[in-house]
């Protein structure tokens, strides 16, 4: 019986596969806690199985939780934005499950695991209409992460770059059309030079710091990594422009989330 048919009872709750330590299991039942459960008991034959009273909570569970990866079976949300494409996952274009929707655009060194920040914001209680501020922002993990799950974030960092950064995870995919046109464009251009990723005068700002990004993102990649500038900018235009569809596909069912949870 699937999650909707243990609205009030018990329910089988397992793991996400990427769970591997003690800590991640604790961190797993606050969660699940504040998230409605009690009663929430370790199955003795396979430890990523959890048995818990979900007291009509499944619905919330599945569309929120990190660190519970199927309920009575049934994937949840976020097992399906880690799952990567290989794997037949849309939302994860790598192969690494920190690194799906915008989460990897750009190299930066100390990252949170967007795993555990939207398991730490579950048990802060954030909710849709919530205000969460961010005083280090850093590569923005937390505020795509908030911002996934409906809360409006208030965000400040020393870098301009991360600030930028940010601003470009969390907020391209509302011109995601106009991003795709210009980066079409660009791609129908031989040769293609980082002096041609430019936007014209007047374009939204927000599709100028798209392209101001992929560039930063192709320096790196020709500085750190010795790559060729031309095809290094075309690979980067097209994952960042897909990764910017996948955040838009997934900020659909937002609305859906939100419903879950008034």
């Amino acid at each position: 019986m699937g999650s909707r048919g243990h609205q009030e009872g018990i329910a089988t709750l397992a793991l996400q596969r990427n769970v591997q330590f003690l800590y991640e299991e604790q961190i797993a039942r606050l969660e699940l806690a504040a998230l409605g459960c009690d009663e929430i008991a370790r199955n003795d034959a396979d430890w990523r199985l959890f048995a818990a009273q979900v007291n009509g909570n499944a619905k919330i569970i599945e569309q929120r939780s990190a660190y519970t990866g199927a309920i009575d079976g049934e994937h949840t949300l976020y097992a399906q934005l880690i799952r990567p494409n290989y794997q037949g996952g849309r939302f994860n274009r790598t192969r690494s499950v920190n690194q799906y929707l915008t989460h990897w655009i750009y190299p930066y060194r100390g990252k949170f695991h967007p795993q555990m920040v939207r398991g730490l914001l579950n048990i802060l209680g954030v909710r849709r209409g919530s205000i969460v501020c961010e005083p280090y922002l850093g590569s923005g993990t937390t505020a795509v992460e908030a911002s996934l799950l409906g809360a409006d974030v208030v965000g400040v960092d020393v870098s301009p770059l991360c600030v930028l950064l940010t601003r470009v995870k969390t907020q391209a995919w509302t011109v995601v059309e106009g991003i795709r046109e210009r980066v079409q464009r660009l791609l129908a251009r031989s040769p293609l030079t980082s002096a041609a990723v430019r936007t014209p005068r007047g374009a939204d700002p927000i599709i100028a710091e798209f392209l101001e990004v992929a560039n930063l993102v192709t320096a790196s990649d020709v500085a750190r990594r010795s790559r060729d500038e031309e095809s290094s900018l075309r690979r980067n235009l097209a994952a960042m422009l897909e990764s910017v569809e996948a955040y838009a596909l997934a900020g659909a069912g937002r609305q859906g989330e939100a419903d879950a949870l008034q």
